[in-house]
């Protein structure tokens, strides 16, 4: 009686091309990434060279935008006639653009054109539906008891906006060489921030850091908020002198 035949260790054809496909598809997601990172720095330096450029030449790299500054003097203008007019009917947000929300548009327009005359009227028009358009979700979540959720989300990402601008500011400002800001700048997004809660009672501020960040970022991004605490102390007695 002859020995058994050892069975085959070999994969079935199957088996290799789920381990191939396996394989590309990993493969495909780092090359994915990698292009994502390189296009990320590439922004990154852009910005950087362009805050340099326009800083050397003593120009403010944070210009508002035309159409920023005619929405917010809609919303201005708009509330100034809720208060102070009490012949001025307000939007009716359950109508949409029926006639009479046509005559508050009218009537904005006219107000908001005639104290800033540069200000093109088609874009003040846009600039009123946009904020019929803000004061109808508004409404709808006020109703569904979701606006003050709603409020505390969105004061939660400015401050998140607002303190990334401060350090990405502090940083270009400070005296690290050009290189290492470079390297530094790929971790200066909301990502790689810590996220914070206001208490609802003491309306204290709740930090909840991120716990797979390192102790050399945490001990960077301190660095850059107390420089940008130290540069405003600076900037408020320098005004107080004057």
């Amino acid at each position: 009686m002859g020995k058994p035949r050892p069975q085959s260790s070999a994969s079935s054809p199957s088996d290799d091309q789920s381990l191939v496909q396996a394989l590309a598809n990993i493969l495909s997601k780092v090359v994915k990434r990698l292009d994502h990172q390189e296009s990320v720095l590439n922004s990154i330096e852009k910005k950087m060279s362009s805050a340099s450029t326009s800083g050397s030449s003593g120009e403010s790299t944070k210009k508002p935008k035309v159409a920023l500054l005619v929405r917010s003097e809609v919303r201005r203008m708009y509330k100034a006639l809720c208060e102070d007019d009490e012949e001025f009917v307000a939007f009716n947000t359950d109508q949409g653009k029926d006639t009479e929300n046509t005559k508050v548009v009218d009537r904005l327009v006219k107000e908001v054109q005639g104290s800033n005359p540069a200000f093109q009227s088609g874009l003040i028009r846009s600039a009123c539906y946009t904020y019929y358009r803000t004061l109808c979700q508004e409404g709808s979540l006020k109703r569904r008891g979701k606006l003050d959720e709603r409020n505390r989300t969105r004061r939660k990402r400015e401050r998140l906006v607002r303190k990334l601008q401060d350090r990405i500011s502090t940083m270009n400002k400070c005296s690290m060489n050009e290189k290492d800001k470079k390297r530094w700048a790929t971790v200066l997004f909301q990502d790689f921030m810590s996220s914070e809660d206001s208490h609802t009672e003491s309306g204290t501020l709740i930090t909840r850091p991120i716990a797979w960040r390192s102790h050399k970022l945490d001990s960077f991004f301190k660095n850059l908020d107390a420089g940008t605490e130290k540069s405003r102390s600076e900037q408020s007695n320098l005004n107080f002198e004057h």
